[in-house]
């Protein structure tokens, strides 16, 4: 486990049997929040396996073999006011519960009933299957996420295990059964993999005598689960990618090979942070003021990261109409090759970086967040940091450190652009002409 600073505001410690514990008091709540985890997501799974671990976030929120239905385990729920619900992304696998503080324990045994006794009866898990199989449809059929999913898959590779989303693929789906459930779940849900965050009001030594009863028991496994090392080469063609709809408006990103998570400092994703809100990522940025502040252009525009352990991309995105994209690319091009012959000056840079201080401070703030950020820190086995030591670290950058960074991320020989709709009545000719130009080709 990762040692933290001594005096810190919270308690960081194992079980006995592996399972780490994170405890955050806050005083003046009235509820507790548990945020656990493990790092085990569709690209740990093999082709043949993908979507199982979501079959089975879905099969343990049904509820413990204590409980004679799934009814039964909503209405205990309903009881002690719990809200709960999990998700498994394309790395990890999250659960999160909330209720007042007056009903800690139970909530502490309701969790540990879940995670540990699911019920895997046989009718959950075919009526599992038909939800799943409709969440799939809903998430898939729409236009919009036809091109996602045929971006995601350019970016990061179309038989990449990086370029799947949680709920993995539908003939997994299909075909999962009560015995590779069982299977996962004994491969992946064992106590030492398993990262857990207490927020909100609650004595903290009755808390870790509470975790301790209902947790202390579990019997640890073999073996650690971590992210699998996937090799991931960025490749740049088709460079331009268009996805037809009727419609007169354009949706547009330009993206850049960037680092995955696992693969950056905690001080080089401040530094990142702060390019993203230099560029497009606040109404101060540059490419931000320029099509939407000084030009009028667009209504929407912005920039992120997409990021998986070992790989990632920037983009940066926006809308225009049909007839005025070439310019918006235009000036989008324009004000990019500027920041790459430049950098950022000190007034904006200084304003970036006392923004992403506050940012800091106004999110911390609820039960829920906190719990949420100290589980992303605590699942990396990072040391934990407060808003303070985020100001502390973000204060020690400079100004040439963003701009070298930024020089090295906006390597214009390796963007792709993609864009949504209306491809019948955008010139194509001029748009690759141009794009290519911007490119250095």
């Amino acid at each position: 486990m990762t040692k933290d600073k001594k005096d810190k505001p919270y308690d960081r410690y194992k079980l006995q049997n592996g399972l780490e514990v994170v405890l955050y008091s806050m005083d003046e709540v009235r509820a507790v929040c548990i945020y656990l985890g493990l790092k085990a997501g569709v690209s740990n799974e093999s082709a043949n396996q993908a979507g199982t671990l979501h079959f089975l976030e879905h099969v343990i929120l049904q509820g413990p073999v204590k409980y004679k239905s799934e009814s039964e385990f909503i209405r205990f729920g309903d009881y002690i006011g719990a809200t709960y619900n999990g998700m498994v992304s394309n790395f990890d696998t999250k659960y999160w519960f909330t209720c007042p503080s007056s009903k800690l324990e139970e909530m502490i045994n309701f969790v540990s009933d879940f995670l540990r006794y699911p019920a895997f009866r046989e009718e959950d898990i075919e009526k599992t299957r038909s939800v799943i199989l409709s969440e799939i449809s809903g998430a898939s059929s729409s236009a919009e996420s036809k091109y996602t999913k045929k971006g995601v898959a350019l970016l990061f590779g179309r038989n990449s295990p990086y370029s799947l989303k949680g709920f993995g693929k539908v003939e997994v789906v299909e075909k999962v059964n009560r015995n590779d459930l069982l299977a996962t779940y004994r491969k992946y849900y064992q106590p030492q993999n398993i990262k857990l965050v207490l927020t909100g009001k609650f004595d903290p030594q009755e808390a870790k005598f509470f975790l301790s009863k209902h947790f202390g028991d579990w019997e640890r496994g073999k073996k650690v689960v971590d992210y699998p090392k996937i090799e991931w080469t960025y490749k740049v063609h088709p460079r331009i990618f268009v996805y037809d709809t009727l419609g007169d408006h354009v949706d547009f990103e330009i993206f850049f090979p960037h680092l995955g998570f696992m693969q950056r400092s905690r001080k080089d994703a401040r530094i990142y942070y702060l390019i993203n809100y230099l560029i497009c990522g606040n109404g101060n940025a540059r490419v931000y003021k320029r099509l939407r502040i000084d030009l009028g252009l667009v209504y929407r525009a912005g920039s992120g990261f997409n990021v998986r352990p070992y790989a990632g991309v920037f983009g940066i995105y926006g809308d225009s109409k049909v007839e005025n994209i070439e310019i918006v690319l235009k000036e989008t091009y324009n004000a990019l090759k500027e920041i790459a012959k430049d950098g950022f000056e000190e007034e904006e840079f200084v304003l970036a970086r006392n923004y992403l201080n506050m940012r800091m401070y106004a999110d911390f703030s609820g039960i829920f967040n906190i719990a949420s950020d100290f589980l992303d820190q605590v699942i990396d086995d990072k040391e934990i940091y407060m808003p303070e030591d985020y100001e502390k670290l973000t204060n020690s950058i400079t100004l040439k450190e963003v701009n070298e960074y930024t020089f090295k991320l906006l390597n214009f020989k390796k963007a792709r652009l993609m864009m949504f709709g209306g491809k019948k009545k955008i010139d194509l000719k001029v748009i690759r002409k141009d794009f290519l130009e911007f490119c250095g080709y």
